[in-house]
Protein backbone atom coordinates (compact mmCIF):
# COMPACT_ATOMS: atom_id res chain seq x y z
CA UNK A 1 0.00 0.00 0.00
CA UNK A 2 0.97 3.23 -0.90
CA UNK A 3 1.32 5.88 1.90
CA UNK A 4 0.42 8.90 -0.79
CA UNK A 5 -2.19 10.86 -0.17
CA UNK A 6 -4.97 10.48 -2.02
CA UNK A 7 -6.37 13.54 -4.41
CA UNK A 8 -9.66 14.35 -5.47
CA UNK A 9 -9.32 16.17 -9.41
CA UNK A 10 -10.70 19.86 -8.84
CA UNK A 11 -13.95 19.37 -11.04
CA UNK A 12 -14.86 16.76 -8.65
CA UNK A 13 -14.75 18.99 -5.38
CA UNK A 14 -15.94 21.79 -7.28
CA UNK A 15 -19.02 19.57 -8.19
CA UNK A 16 -19.04 18.34 -4.81
CA UNK A 17 -19.10 21.81 -2.85
CA UNK A 18 -22.04 23.09 -5.33
CA UNK A 19 -23.96 20.25 -4.47
CA UNK A 20 -23.72 20.95 -1.27
CA UNK A 21 -24.26 24.68 -1.35
CA UNK A 22 -27.63 23.56 -3.24
CA UNK A 23 -28.47 21.96 -0.58
CA UNK A 24 -28.25 23.99 2.08
CA UNK A 25 -30.00 26.18 -0.31
CA UNK A 26 -33.13 23.78 -0.43
CA UNK A 27 -32.71 23.38 3.10
CA UNK A 28 -33.37 26.62 4.18
CA UNK A 29 -36.18 27.52 1.42
CA UNK A 30 -37.64 24.28 3.22
CA UNK A 31 -37.20 25.86 6.82
CA UNK A 32 -39.21 29.11 5.45
CA UNK A 33 -41.53 26.86 4.02
CA UNK A 34 -42.26 25.34 7.03
CA UNK A 35 -42.32 28.26 9.41
CA UNK A 36 -44.60 30.34 7.11
CA UNK A 37 -46.94 26.44 6.87
CA UNK A 38 -46.76 26.82 10.68
CA UNK A 39 -47.61 30.55 10.83
CA UNK A 40 -50.48 29.45 8.58
CA UNK A 41 -51.56 26.74 10.85
CA UNK A 42 -51.75 29.45 13.97
CA UNK A 43 -53.48 31.25 12.31
CA UNK A 44 -56.14 28.87 11.04
CA UNK A 45 -55.86 27.48 14.69
CA UNK A 46 -56.68 31.29 15.68
CA UNK A 47 -59.66 31.88 13.21
CA UNK A 48 -61.16 28.26 14.12
CA UNK A 49 -61.44 29.42 17.50
CA UNK A 50 -62.65 33.14 17.11
CA UNK A 51 -64.99 31.33 15.03
CA UNK A 52 -65.99 28.75 17.31
CA UNK A 53 -66.27 32.10 19.99
CA UNK A 54 -68.56 34.06 18.12
CA UNK A 55 -70.18 31.11 17.20
CA UNK A 56 -71.31 30.84 20.91
CA UNK A 57 -71.69 34.67 21.44
CA UNK A 58 -74.21 34.28 18.39
CA UNK A 59 -75.80 31.28 20.37
CA UNK A 60 -76.35 33.17 23.60
CA UNK A 61 -77.54 36.72 21.55
CA UNK A 62 -79.85 34.50 19.56
CA UNK A 63 -81.36 32.87 23.19
CA UNK A 64 -81.43 36.35 24.91
CA UNK A 65 -83.60 37.99 22.17
CA UNK A 66 -85.41 34.74 21.77
CA UNK A 67 -86.27 35.08 25.59
CA UNK A 68 -86.86 39.18 25.27
CA UNK A 69 -88.97 38.02 22.51
CA UNK A 70 -91.20 35.62 24.39
CA UNK A 71 -91.32 38.22 27.77
CA UNK A 72 -92.66 40.85 25.50
CA UNK A 73 -95.00 38.62 23.52
CA UNK A 74 -96.02 37.52 27.70
CA UNK A 75 -97.25 41.63 27.77
CA UNK A 76 -93.88 42.40 30.06
CA UNK A 77 -91.89 44.98 28.73
CA UNK A 78 -90.91 46.65 31.26
CA UNK A 79 -87.31 46.22 32.25
CA UNK A 80 -88.16 45.78 35.66
CA UNK A 81 -90.91 43.30 34.70
CA UNK A 82 -88.11 41.85 32.68
CA UNK A 83 -85.88 40.92 35.33
CA UNK A 84 -88.50 39.58 37.80
CA UNK A 85 -90.16 37.21 35.30
CA UNK A 86 -85.76 35.85 34.43
CA UNK A 87 -85.89 35.85 38.53
CA UNK A 88 -89.07 33.91 39.07
CA UNK A 89 -87.95 31.35 35.83
CA UNK A 90 -84.54 30.53 36.89
CA UNK A 91 -85.53 29.86 40.67
CA UNK A 92 -88.06 27.10 39.60
CA UNK A 93 -85.67 23.55 40.56
CA UNK A 94 -84.30 22.46 36.81
CA UNK A 95 -86.43 19.10 37.51
CA UNK A 96 -89.80 21.06 37.17
CA UNK A 97 -89.05 24.17 34.83
CA UNK A 98 -90.09 24.45 31.62
CA UNK A 99 -88.28 23.93 29.12
CA UNK A 100 -88.01 27.91 27.73
CA UNK A 101 -89.34 31.32 29.57
CA UNK A 102 -91.79 31.58 26.79
CA UNK A 103 -92.98 28.12 27.55
CA UNK A 104 -93.43 29.38 31.42
CA UNK A 105 -94.86 32.53 30.86
CA UNK A 106 -97.37 30.47 28.58
CA UNK A 107 -98.23 28.30 31.25
CA UNK A 108 -99.02 31.35 33.38
CA UNK A 109 -101.98 32.75 31.12
CA UNK A 110 -103.06 29.39 31.17
CA UNK A 111 -106.99 29.47 32.88
CA UNK A 112 -106.52 28.77 36.55
CA UNK A 113 -102.75 28.88 36.48
CA UNK A 114 -101.43 30.16 39.67
CA UNK A 115 -99.23 33.34 38.56
CA UNK A 116 -96.31 34.34 41.51
CA UNK A 117 -96.68 37.33 43.84
CA UNK A 118 -93.82 39.31 41.48
CA UNK A 119 -95.14 38.70 38.90
CA UNK A 120 -98.87 39.83 39.30
CA UNK A 121 -98.08 43.69 38.60
CA UNK A 122 -97.49 42.09 34.56
CA UNK A 123 -99.14 38.84 34.30
CA UNK A 124 -102.56 39.01 35.48
CA UNK A 125 -104.07 35.57 36.16
CA UNK A 126 -107.23 34.43 33.86
CA UNK A 127 -110.41 33.36 35.93
CA UNK A 128 -113.26 31.02 34.62
CA UNK A 129 -115.81 34.17 33.97
CA UNK A 130 -119.11 33.41 35.93
CA UNK A 131 -122.22 34.22 34.40
CA UNK A 132 -123.74 35.04 37.39
CA UNK A 133 -121.56 37.21 38.37
CA UNK A 134 -122.43 39.72 35.37
CA UNK A 135 -119.25 40.31 34.34
CA UNK A 136 -119.62 38.31 30.99
CA UNK A 137 -116.67 37.70 28.72
CA UNK A 138 -114.17 39.90 31.74
CA UNK A 139 -112.31 36.49 32.63
CA UNK A 140 -109.31 38.32 33.48
CA UNK A 141 -108.76 40.44 37.18
CA UNK A 142 -108.42 43.99 36.43
CA UNK A 143 -111.54 44.13 33.65
CA UNK A 144 -113.74 47.46 34.11
CA UNK A 145 -116.15 47.16 37.04
CA UNK A 146 -119.85 46.80 36.17
CA UNK A 147 -121.61 49.95 36.31
CA UNK A 148 -121.91 51.50 40.27
CA UNK A 149 -119.18 49.54 41.12
CA UNK A 150 -115.73 51.07 41.88
CA UNK A 151 -112.61 49.11 40.98
CA UNK A 152 -112.46 45.57 43.45
CA UNK A 153 -116.14 45.21 43.21
CA UNK A 154 -116.57 47.42 46.35
CA UNK A 155 -119.67 49.66 47.07
CA UNK A 156 -118.86 53.35 46.46
CA UNK A 157 -117.61 55.30 49.71
CA UNK A 158 -115.68 51.34 51.36
CA UNK A 159 -111.83 50.95 50.16
CA UNK A 160 -111.59 50.02 46.86
CA UNK A 161 -109.54 47.86 45.68
CA UNK A 162 -106.16 48.73 43.34
CA UNK A 163 -105.77 46.04 41.08
CA UNK A 164 -101.80 45.78 39.42
CA UNK A 165 -103.51 46.51 36.41
CA UNK A 166 -104.47 50.02 37.37
CA UNK A 167 -101.39 50.69 39.00
CA UNK A 168 -99.46 49.56 36.05
CA UNK A 169 -101.59 51.94 33.74
CA UNK A 170 -101.23 54.85 35.98
CA UNK A 171 -97.51 54.45 35.86
CA UNK A 172 -97.45 53.91 32.25
CA UNK A 173 -99.21 57.40 31.73
CA UNK A 174 -97.16 58.89 34.61
CA UNK A 175 -94.05 58.05 32.91
CA UNK A 176 -95.23 59.02 29.87
CA UNK A 177 -96.40 62.49 30.76
CA UNK A 178 -94.63 63.35 33.91
CA UNK A 179 -97.67 65.53 35.27
CA UNK A 180 -97.91 66.42 38.67
CA UNK A 181 -101.86 65.55 38.35
CA UNK A 182 -100.61 61.78 37.11
CA UNK A 183 -98.08 61.05 39.57
CA UNK A 184 -100.73 62.17 42.52
CA UNK A 185 -102.97 59.84 40.64
CA UNK A 186 -100.26 57.12 40.51
CA UNK A 187 -99.64 57.87 44.27
CA UNK A 188 -103.21 57.75 45.51
CA UNK A 189 -103.50 54.12 43.95
CA UNK A 190 -100.23 52.93 45.47
CA UNK A 191 -101.71 54.58 48.87
CA UNK A 192 -104.72 52.66 48.55
CA UNK A 193 -103.25 49.14 47.85
CA UNK A 194 -100.97 49.77 50.88
CA UNK A 195 -103.74 50.41 52.92
CA UNK A 196 -105.37 47.01 51.70
CA UNK A 197 -102.98 45.22 51.74
CA UNK A 198 -102.34 45.37 55.45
Amino acid sequence: MSTEPQTVPVERFNEVVNERAALREELAGAKKQLSAAEDKAKTADTLARQIEEQKAEHKAQAARWEEERAVAAAGITDPDGVEVARLVYGRIPADKRPKTISEYLTSLKAEGAEVPTALSPWIQPVTKADPKDGKGDAGRRGAPPAPGKTPGGTAPGATPQVTAEAIRAAREKFMATKSEADRKALQELLTVARANRT
